[in-house]
């Protein structure tokens, strides 16, 4: 009796259209995006669908989550791409706060997905170009603390100013973004390289992962290397 009662209620359940299913994408993708960790985002997402009564599991890769909604026999499993990442302390906190409040019951479905997408659409906080300068400082300050010494800072932040630029432009133009990690490796390199031989000499693999520093975290940065 109760397995028939388990099958009908599977059957009833419809994925599509859901704005709890939708919700539910939304955050996960928004939580990986800025730099939520593996066990910490499958927890909360899994929380989340029971308070909303969804049958639900999830499994983050390094670039997707796996969802699956619904029962077993009728399940609808999502993929959810997570290539943009970029560690937000602000923006897990928001997030994990619509979360809490959806827990709670303090917003429904609709509006919390509502919420979740204004806060991933938000305007750059900082002009490009300040973007641009804070990785060339931000070079600069990591050479230092991988011990590549004084005559390192110039070139470290030179690169890292080369690699901001890049980023910036290569953000406004779709075709390049797949390609980012990868050109940003090969202008690190070169323009290392070519700095070595106007300046003094200085240690060149250093300078070349500190100016890598705006592909931070580890995903984007070994692609770049």
């Amino acid at each position: 009796m109760d397995g028939s009662d388990h099958d009908s209620s599977d059957q009833r359940f419809d994925p599509a259209g859901d704005p709890r299913v939708e919700f539910l994408c939304a955050a996960g993708a928004a939580l990986a995006r800025y730099g939520a960790s593996t066990n910490r985002l499958e927890r909360r997402l899994a929380a989340s669908a029971d308070a909303l009564g969804v049958e639900a599991q999830f499994y983050m890769l390094p670039t997707a989550i796996f969802a699956a909604f619904g029962g077993r026999s009728n399940a609808r499993t999502v993929l959810i791409s997570t290539e943009e990442v970029s560690v937000d302390l602000r923006g897990l906190t928001a997030v994990g706060e619509v979360l809490a409040a959806v827990a709670k019951g303090e917003l429904d479905p609709q509006t919390a997905l509502d919420e979740v997408h204004r806060l991933t659409s938000p305007p750059p906080r900082y002009a490009w170009y300040w973007r641009i300068l804070a990785t060339g400082l931000s070079a600069a300050a990591i050479v230092v603390l991988l011990g590549g010494g004084r005559y390192s800072l110039l070139p470290s932040a030179l690169v890292g100013l080369a690699v901001g630029g890049l980023i910036a432009i290569g953000l406004k133009v779709e075709r390049l973004v797949p390609l980012l990690e990868l050109l940003a490796g090969i202008l690190a390199a070169g323009l290392a390289a070519a700095l070595w031989n106007l300046l003094p000499h200085f240690a060149l693999d250093v300078v070349v992962l500190a100016g890598l520093t705006p592909l931070v975290p580890g995903l984007a940065i070994t692609r770049g290397v």
